[in-house]
């Protein structure tokens, strides 16, 4: 089974991704999968030409290309159309035969990888409760928004997801993950 978990940046898709690995599922982050792409050097030069700069000899590579890739939606398409079928191909290489597969993956629906899941998992949290969450890592407010632009609104994806909410402690979403564990677990 192929279960995608989704949802805006800092909604707690890491926490919950955590869970379920606790509770034996196959957790696949497609943000690690992509920094494992972006080591291979043939894809680190399609990567420069693309952006018109060498980048991946500096210590801060992933700040510069990030600051690119969100302030031209141009680049960030071709970049997206680059990466998207190597990480998805990569990520279906790392499924296991016999068990719950979950792809946590920000922009599920954006990237249009939602229909080849079996079902859907959204996180949802209150927007200036995520920004804490962003600048509690470092990240600036500017960033945060520019970052958040990118995610169809949570209102376009309810409807096609199971969701948690995230807006209380672990303890709460450790009980919401387990419900829907033992439901997914019907299901299979």
């Amino acid at each position: 089974m192929r279960v995608g978990l989704t949802g805006k940046i800092c909604s707690g898709k890491t926490t919950v991704g955590h869970i379920f690995t606790e509770l034996g599922a196959n957790v696949i982050d497609s943000d690690r999968v992509l920094k494992e792409i972006l080591q291979k050097k043939s894809v680190q030069e399609k990567v420069e030409t693309m952006i018109g700069s060498r980048i991946f000899d500096k210590t801060n590579w992933q700040k510069i290309l990030a600051d690119k890739l969100f302030s031209d939606s141009d680049l960030r398409r071709r970049y997206c159309s680059l990466l998207y079928p190597l990480t998805f191909s990569k990520m279906e290489s790392l499924e296991r035969k016999d068990s719950i597969n979950i792809w946590e993956v920000p922009l599920l629906f954006e990237a249009g990888w939602h229909s080849y899941m079996d079902l859907i998992i959204l996180t949802v949290a209150p927007s200036y409760l995520r920004l804490k969450r962003a600048i509690m890592r470092g990240m600036k407010k500017d960033d945060f928004k520019r970052r958040d632009a990118l995610f169809l609104p949570d209102e376009h994806k309810i409807d096609k997801c199971f969701v948690i909410e995230n807006k209380g402690g672990v303890k709460e979403l450790r009980r919401q993950v387990f419900s829907l564990w033992n439901s997914i677990n019907r299901k299979e």
